[in-house]
């Protein structure tokens, strides 16, 4: 307790210290003052310490020092050289231009006489220009005044002649005035380039606004009248027997229901948009797109121009550096401007540029579904919960926290039946509804209600069926490896890091840019190619197909899997994966579940019998059902009491992503965002190194003391050095070995970001074991067992 206290009164001791203590820093110049503080005393210097002397006539300079300080024939040339012919070589420089790449207009009428020998002056003082005149001038019998041509005025001229100079001569060389800042006049052929281009595409932009705001009017008083003219759900199919299911979808009123039984009742609303194309679209979509690759090209044209590759250095800018920085900032930042906007509506740009209209007489739709985390733990933290409300309103802005897909809509070849394909599901447009809904047929919920289905479809029925819900096949859109980059590379990190790639090429940080974008083109096609991989081991294993006996017309005819609908009857033989959801109408059957339930032993299947009983498959029927995904190990004939025999046979009840195949294969593929206590501390980490970042930009701007240019350069230098491009880089190679490794012991992860989830599970609960073993379980071993009197040992 004592030491505490004496620790705690050195501190507020010290804080008082502190509290009237203070410095600033003095600078002083070189040899100016002494360590007294005194006036260094002036010494005496020698050398060339004169002057470069220019005048408008050579005939004004001193004896000595103009034509006649050269030898017989030759001349005093604008670069203080003597030479026959002063203009064979086009490169001379007037030294009287003090090296300006555009020197004033006062001394382009100057000519430098020849350089002045070594002088020694008392009480030397460089800044006393008019000392030194004045001894320059009386060392070297030069008459007249001599000021030096920079104080002059902008408007001020030379004299055409030397008679009318009335002997006056001029000053350069040291006393040149500070250079001049180039601006531009904006009538260079470059910059004429790129303001026609720019205002080409802010025409096009806004051609198009306008004729898009004007066809769009009626769309706009529809959705004013009926607000939810673009919503969808689910709508259930009740078929009459040896009735058409079209034919029962056009009274049908489409009213909240579930895709299948086994989902929930909380199922997404989806917001559905009709669009059609338009030519005039396609000009501004296009337009867009080669803007955004023009930004790239600009900017490695003015990194180009900083190394010279374009000809001399700083060429475009005047020569001048300063000119050049500030022209490299400006276009830097409109290019990221430009590519942070296109970035966040990626997934509606294209929409865009169409015409909305309704979804009945679109060529594609557009379907946002919005995004609800599924909380696995939280956190009760403060600061973590406002960094959670900061970004929610960022994504409330931004509208990312929707999903955002564009399908096309197709036709059905028979019935005309326009449809769309979303998350593997088909939706069809129901004329009654006016909406775009996915169909379910409900066969019955009774044992005998689905007996009365034991003599199948006709061919008709089950090619309306058909166009309703599609065909018995799960179809995943694996994209080719160039596609996968580029939608890689098109997200928010990657264009961070490019961005800060292109300051460190522009300021001679090639190297480290080059090492840099190595590693993130690196990391970016170890992750497609983990990915694309995973996704087609999930393809092979979600679209299965195989020969079956369907029931058609009172016929059995040997047909794909993939051409079962609901209502079909189909034969069940040893071997068969199951292709659907179906109820056993007839024979014993035995199926392995363990692949989709984990149930470790061989489940065998009743046929439903034949009265009012319910029907739950999920419940107390689940002996008479057969699941998606299972196989059959055992099928066998049943002989009733009267004799008739009874073949092993299903009623198709659900087929494609109604199934639990179906949704098990949707939920990996179209996975929930889950918020992991991880992810939440993860946005308070981001959240302060980008106020840590923004105050370090902030004190470089303020403290470096250099050109501003040179300055916001050095201040995103340090930006990058507190958020560094390759920690995008770093997490994705992690991810992507990890998933390497996971490979290898067979399991397949499409969803990289998971597998850091899965690395903070310490417990893991199961319901049973048979989700971790399968029926053939093989005797390793055993241990003898002993009493010892208080415990029991075992023997090794």
């Amino acid at each position: 307790m004592r030491n505490i206290f004496a620790l705690l009164l050195t501190l507020a001791l010290a804080g008082s210290w502190l509290q009237y203590a203070g410095a600033k820093p003095q600078f002083n110049s070189v040899n100016e003052y002494d360590a007294h503080g005194q006036p260094c005393p002036l010494r005496t210097r020698s050398g060339n310490l004169c002057p470069q002397l220019c005048v408008s006539d050579v005939q004004l300079c001193p004896p000595g020092h103009g034509d006649d300080s050269c030898s017989d024939g030759q001349h005093l040339c604008i670069d203080g050289t003597c030479s026959d012919k002063c203009g064979d070589i086009p490169s001379r420089k007037n030294l009287c231009g003090c090296a300006f790449q555009y020197p004033p207009k006062q001394a382009q009428g100057l000519v430098p006489c020849a350089a002045f020998s070594e002088v020694t002056i008392d009480h030397y003082n460089p800044d006393d220009t008019d000392r030194l005149f004045e001894f320059c001038s009386d060392e070297f019998n030069i008459t007249g005044t001599a000021p030096v041509w920079g104080e002059w005025s902008a408007d001020q001229e030379l004299p055409d002649t030397a008679e009318d100079d009335n002997g006056r001569r001029f000053w350069a060389g040291t006393q040149c005035p500070k250079a001049p800042k180039y601006r531009y006049t904006y009538d260079e052929p470059l910059w004429i380039g790129v303001f026609s281009c720019v205002g080409a595409e802010a025409l096009i932009l806004l051609i198009w606004f306008v004729y898009k705001y004007v066809r769009e009017i009626p769309i706009r008083r529809m959705r004013r009248s009926d607000s939810g003219f673009n919503t969808t759900s689910a709508a259930t199919v009740t078929p009459s027997d040896k009735v058409p299911a079209k034919e029962s979808v056009i009274d049908q009123e489409s009213k909240t229901s579930n895709v299948s039984s086994a989902k929930s009742d909380d199922e997404p609303t989806l917001r559905i948009k009709g669009y059609k194309n338009d030519i005039l679209g396609w000009v501004g979509f296009i337009s867009v797109l080669l803007v955004s690759l023009g930004w790239f090209v600009w900017i490695g044209f003015w990194v180009g121009d900083y190394y010279g590759t374009l000809g001399e250095v700083a060429s475009l800018s005047h020569y001048n550096s300063e000119l050049l920085d500030e022209t490299m900032i400006a276009i830097w930042i409109f290019a990221l401007v430009w590519l942070v906007v296109c970035c966040i509506v990626q997934k509606r740009i294209r929409n865009f540029f169409r015409l909305e209209c309704l979804p009945s007489e679109g060529t594609c739709v557009q379907i946002e579904r919005k995004l609800e985390e599924l909380k696995i733990s939280s956190t009760t933290a403060k600061l973590v919960a406002y960094a959670k409300r900061i970004e929610d309103g960022f994504t409330k802005i931004t509208r990312s926290n929707y999903h955002v897909q564009t399908c096309m809509i197709e036709q059905s070849p028979h019935a005309g039946l326009r449809y769309f394909n979303y998350m593997c599901t088909r939706y069809v447009f129901n004329e009654s509804t006016q909406q775009f809904t996915p169909y379910n047929f409900d066969l019955g919920t009774t044992n005998g209600q689905l007996r009365r289905h034991v003599d199948g479809l006709t061919s008709d029925e089950a090619a309306s069926r058909l166009e309703l819900i599609g065909h018995n096949f799960i179809s995943v859109d694996v994209p080719s490896y160039f596609v996968a980059f580029v939608l890689e590379v098109s997200t928010f990190f990657y264009l961070y890091q490019l961005m800060v790639m292109w300051i460190y090429y522009y300021w001679n940080y090639y190297v480290v840019g080059c090492v840099s974008t190595g590693i993130i083109l690196i990391s970016a096609v170890v992750k497609v190619v983990v990915s694309v991989r995973s996704e087609k081991r999930i393809k092979r294993m979600a679209e299965h197909s195989e020969p079956c006996e369907i029931l058609r017309d009172n016929k059995w005819q040997i047909l794909s899997t993939i051409d079962l609908v609901p209502g079909d009857v189909f034969k069940v033989t040893a071997g068969m994966h199951i292709p659907c959801d179906a109820a056993v109408l007839g024979g014993n059957i035995v199926t392995d579940e363990s692949s989709l339930t984990g149930e470790p032993l061989p489940i065998r299947k009743f046929a439903i019998r034949n009265d009012q009983g319910e029907f739950d498959q999920h419940g107390s029927s689940k002996i008479n059902t057969m699941f998606s995904g299972t196989s059959a190990s055992q099928a066998m004939s049943t002989t009733a009491s009267d004799g008739t025999v009874s073949e092993p046979i299903g009623l198709c009840l659900h087929t494609g992503t109604q199934t639990d195949k179906g949704q098990l294969v949707q939920e990996i593929l179209f996975p929930q965002p889950i918020s992991f206590i991880f992810n939440e501390q993860l946005r308070l980490v981001f959240m302060i190194l980008i106020v840590y970042a923004i105050i370090v930009f902030v004190l470089a701007m303020v403290f470096y003391q250099t050109q501003p240019s040179s300055a916001f350069i050095y201040a995103i230098f340090s930006m990058s050095q507190l958020v560094s491009p390759l920690l995008p880089a770093a997490l994705v190679m992690g991810q992507s070995v990890a998933a390497s490794r996971l490979k290898k012991l067979g399991i397949y992860c499409v969803n990289l970001p998971r597998i850091i989830m899965a690395g903070k599970v310490s417990v893991f609960c199961f319901d049973k074991t048979g989700t971790l073993t399968t029926e053939k379980l093989s005797h390793y071993g055993g241990l003898c067992a002993r009493n010892t009197g208080d415990s029991w040992a075992f023997d090794p």
